[in-house]
């Protein structure tokens, strides 16, 4: 465990980040990297309302960056707090990806496209981006986010995950399968 992980967590007089997490379990149907429904997952958006626990679980994920880390970037929409709050603990950039809007319902910016586009700071090619999800199962969000990212001709090697909803070979597959040398996870269902 890194030193930021373990300090975030004895300043917040816990012993576990598993343990804290587990406090924002909720029931669901989320599909598992195998196709099966999942019994329920961490609903990090629950998370968001609370800032002492939130601020555990940021020092957590930005504990995993590497230094070689240049900006960090948010694979949806859903992740930006995760990605904003520790680009400022971090002191780097953040820059995410704008999401398709659900059923096709416009937000009322016509003019900008989504789901292929990168908002936030502007980077150059060549750029180093660590990339946050709030959760991994299927790896499609993560994929499509790698995709835009390394097409704009960025460089990602590494992402973190809150929640992983995948045993360790099933992540260690998914690292493969989206060109990952490293996916971090705090918390594997």
């Amino acid at each position: 465990m890194s030193d930021v992980v373990e300090s975030a967590i004895q300043m917040h007089g816990r012993t576990d980040i598993d343990t804290l997490l587990r406090r924002y379990w909720t029931a669901s149907e989320v599909p598992g990297l195998a196709g099966a429904p999942a019994t329920g997952s961490v609903n990090v958006k629950r998370l968001y309302g609370h800032p002492a626990d939130f601020r555990v679980v940021i020092r957590a994920m930005a504990g995993t960056v590497p230094s070689t880390a240049q900006a960090i970037g948010a694979a949806d929409v859903g992740s930006m707090p995760l990605a904003t709050a520790s680009a400022l603990t971090l002191g780097l950039p953040a820059v995410y990806v704008r999401d398709q809007p659900a059923g096709g319902v416009s937000y009322g910016d016509t003019r900008m496209p989504y789901g292929d586009e990168l908002i936030g700071e502007r980077l150059e090619p060549g750029t180093v981006v660590h990339v946050f999800d709030d959760m991994i199962t299927s790896g499609e969000t993560a994929a499509r986010a790698l995709a835009i990212y390394r097409g704009a001709g960025l460089v990602v090697d590494e992402m973190t995950a809150v929640l992983g909803g995948v045993d360790e070979d099933g992540l260690a597959a998914l690292a493969e399968r989206l060109s990952l040398t490293i996916l971090h996870v705090l918390v594997r269902r």
